[in-house]
């Protein structure tokens, strides 16, 4: 098995070529344990824009309704 700094030094090479290539991910190391991070393309079957209430903002921000 590679030494854990070689290892570092790996995955800090292959960090900087997706960078380089503009991917969006990158690949870190917990332990034994590799992980890939990244913003993924929708599935096939989510063609429309998420919605309000899907949204990771939805709390933070109400939808404004229309005064009456």
């Amino acid at each position: 098995m590679a030494s854990p700094a070689a290892l570092d030094d790996a995955i800090a090479a292959l960090n900087n070529r997706l960078k380089a290539a503009r991917l969006g991910l990158q690949v870190e190391r917990r332990g034994d344990r590799l992980k890939l991070w990244g913003t993924l393309p929708p599935r096939q079957h989510q063609n429309s824009a998420p919605t309000a209430a899907h949204s990771p903002h939805a709390a933070r921000y109400p939808s404004r309704t229309q005064a009456d």
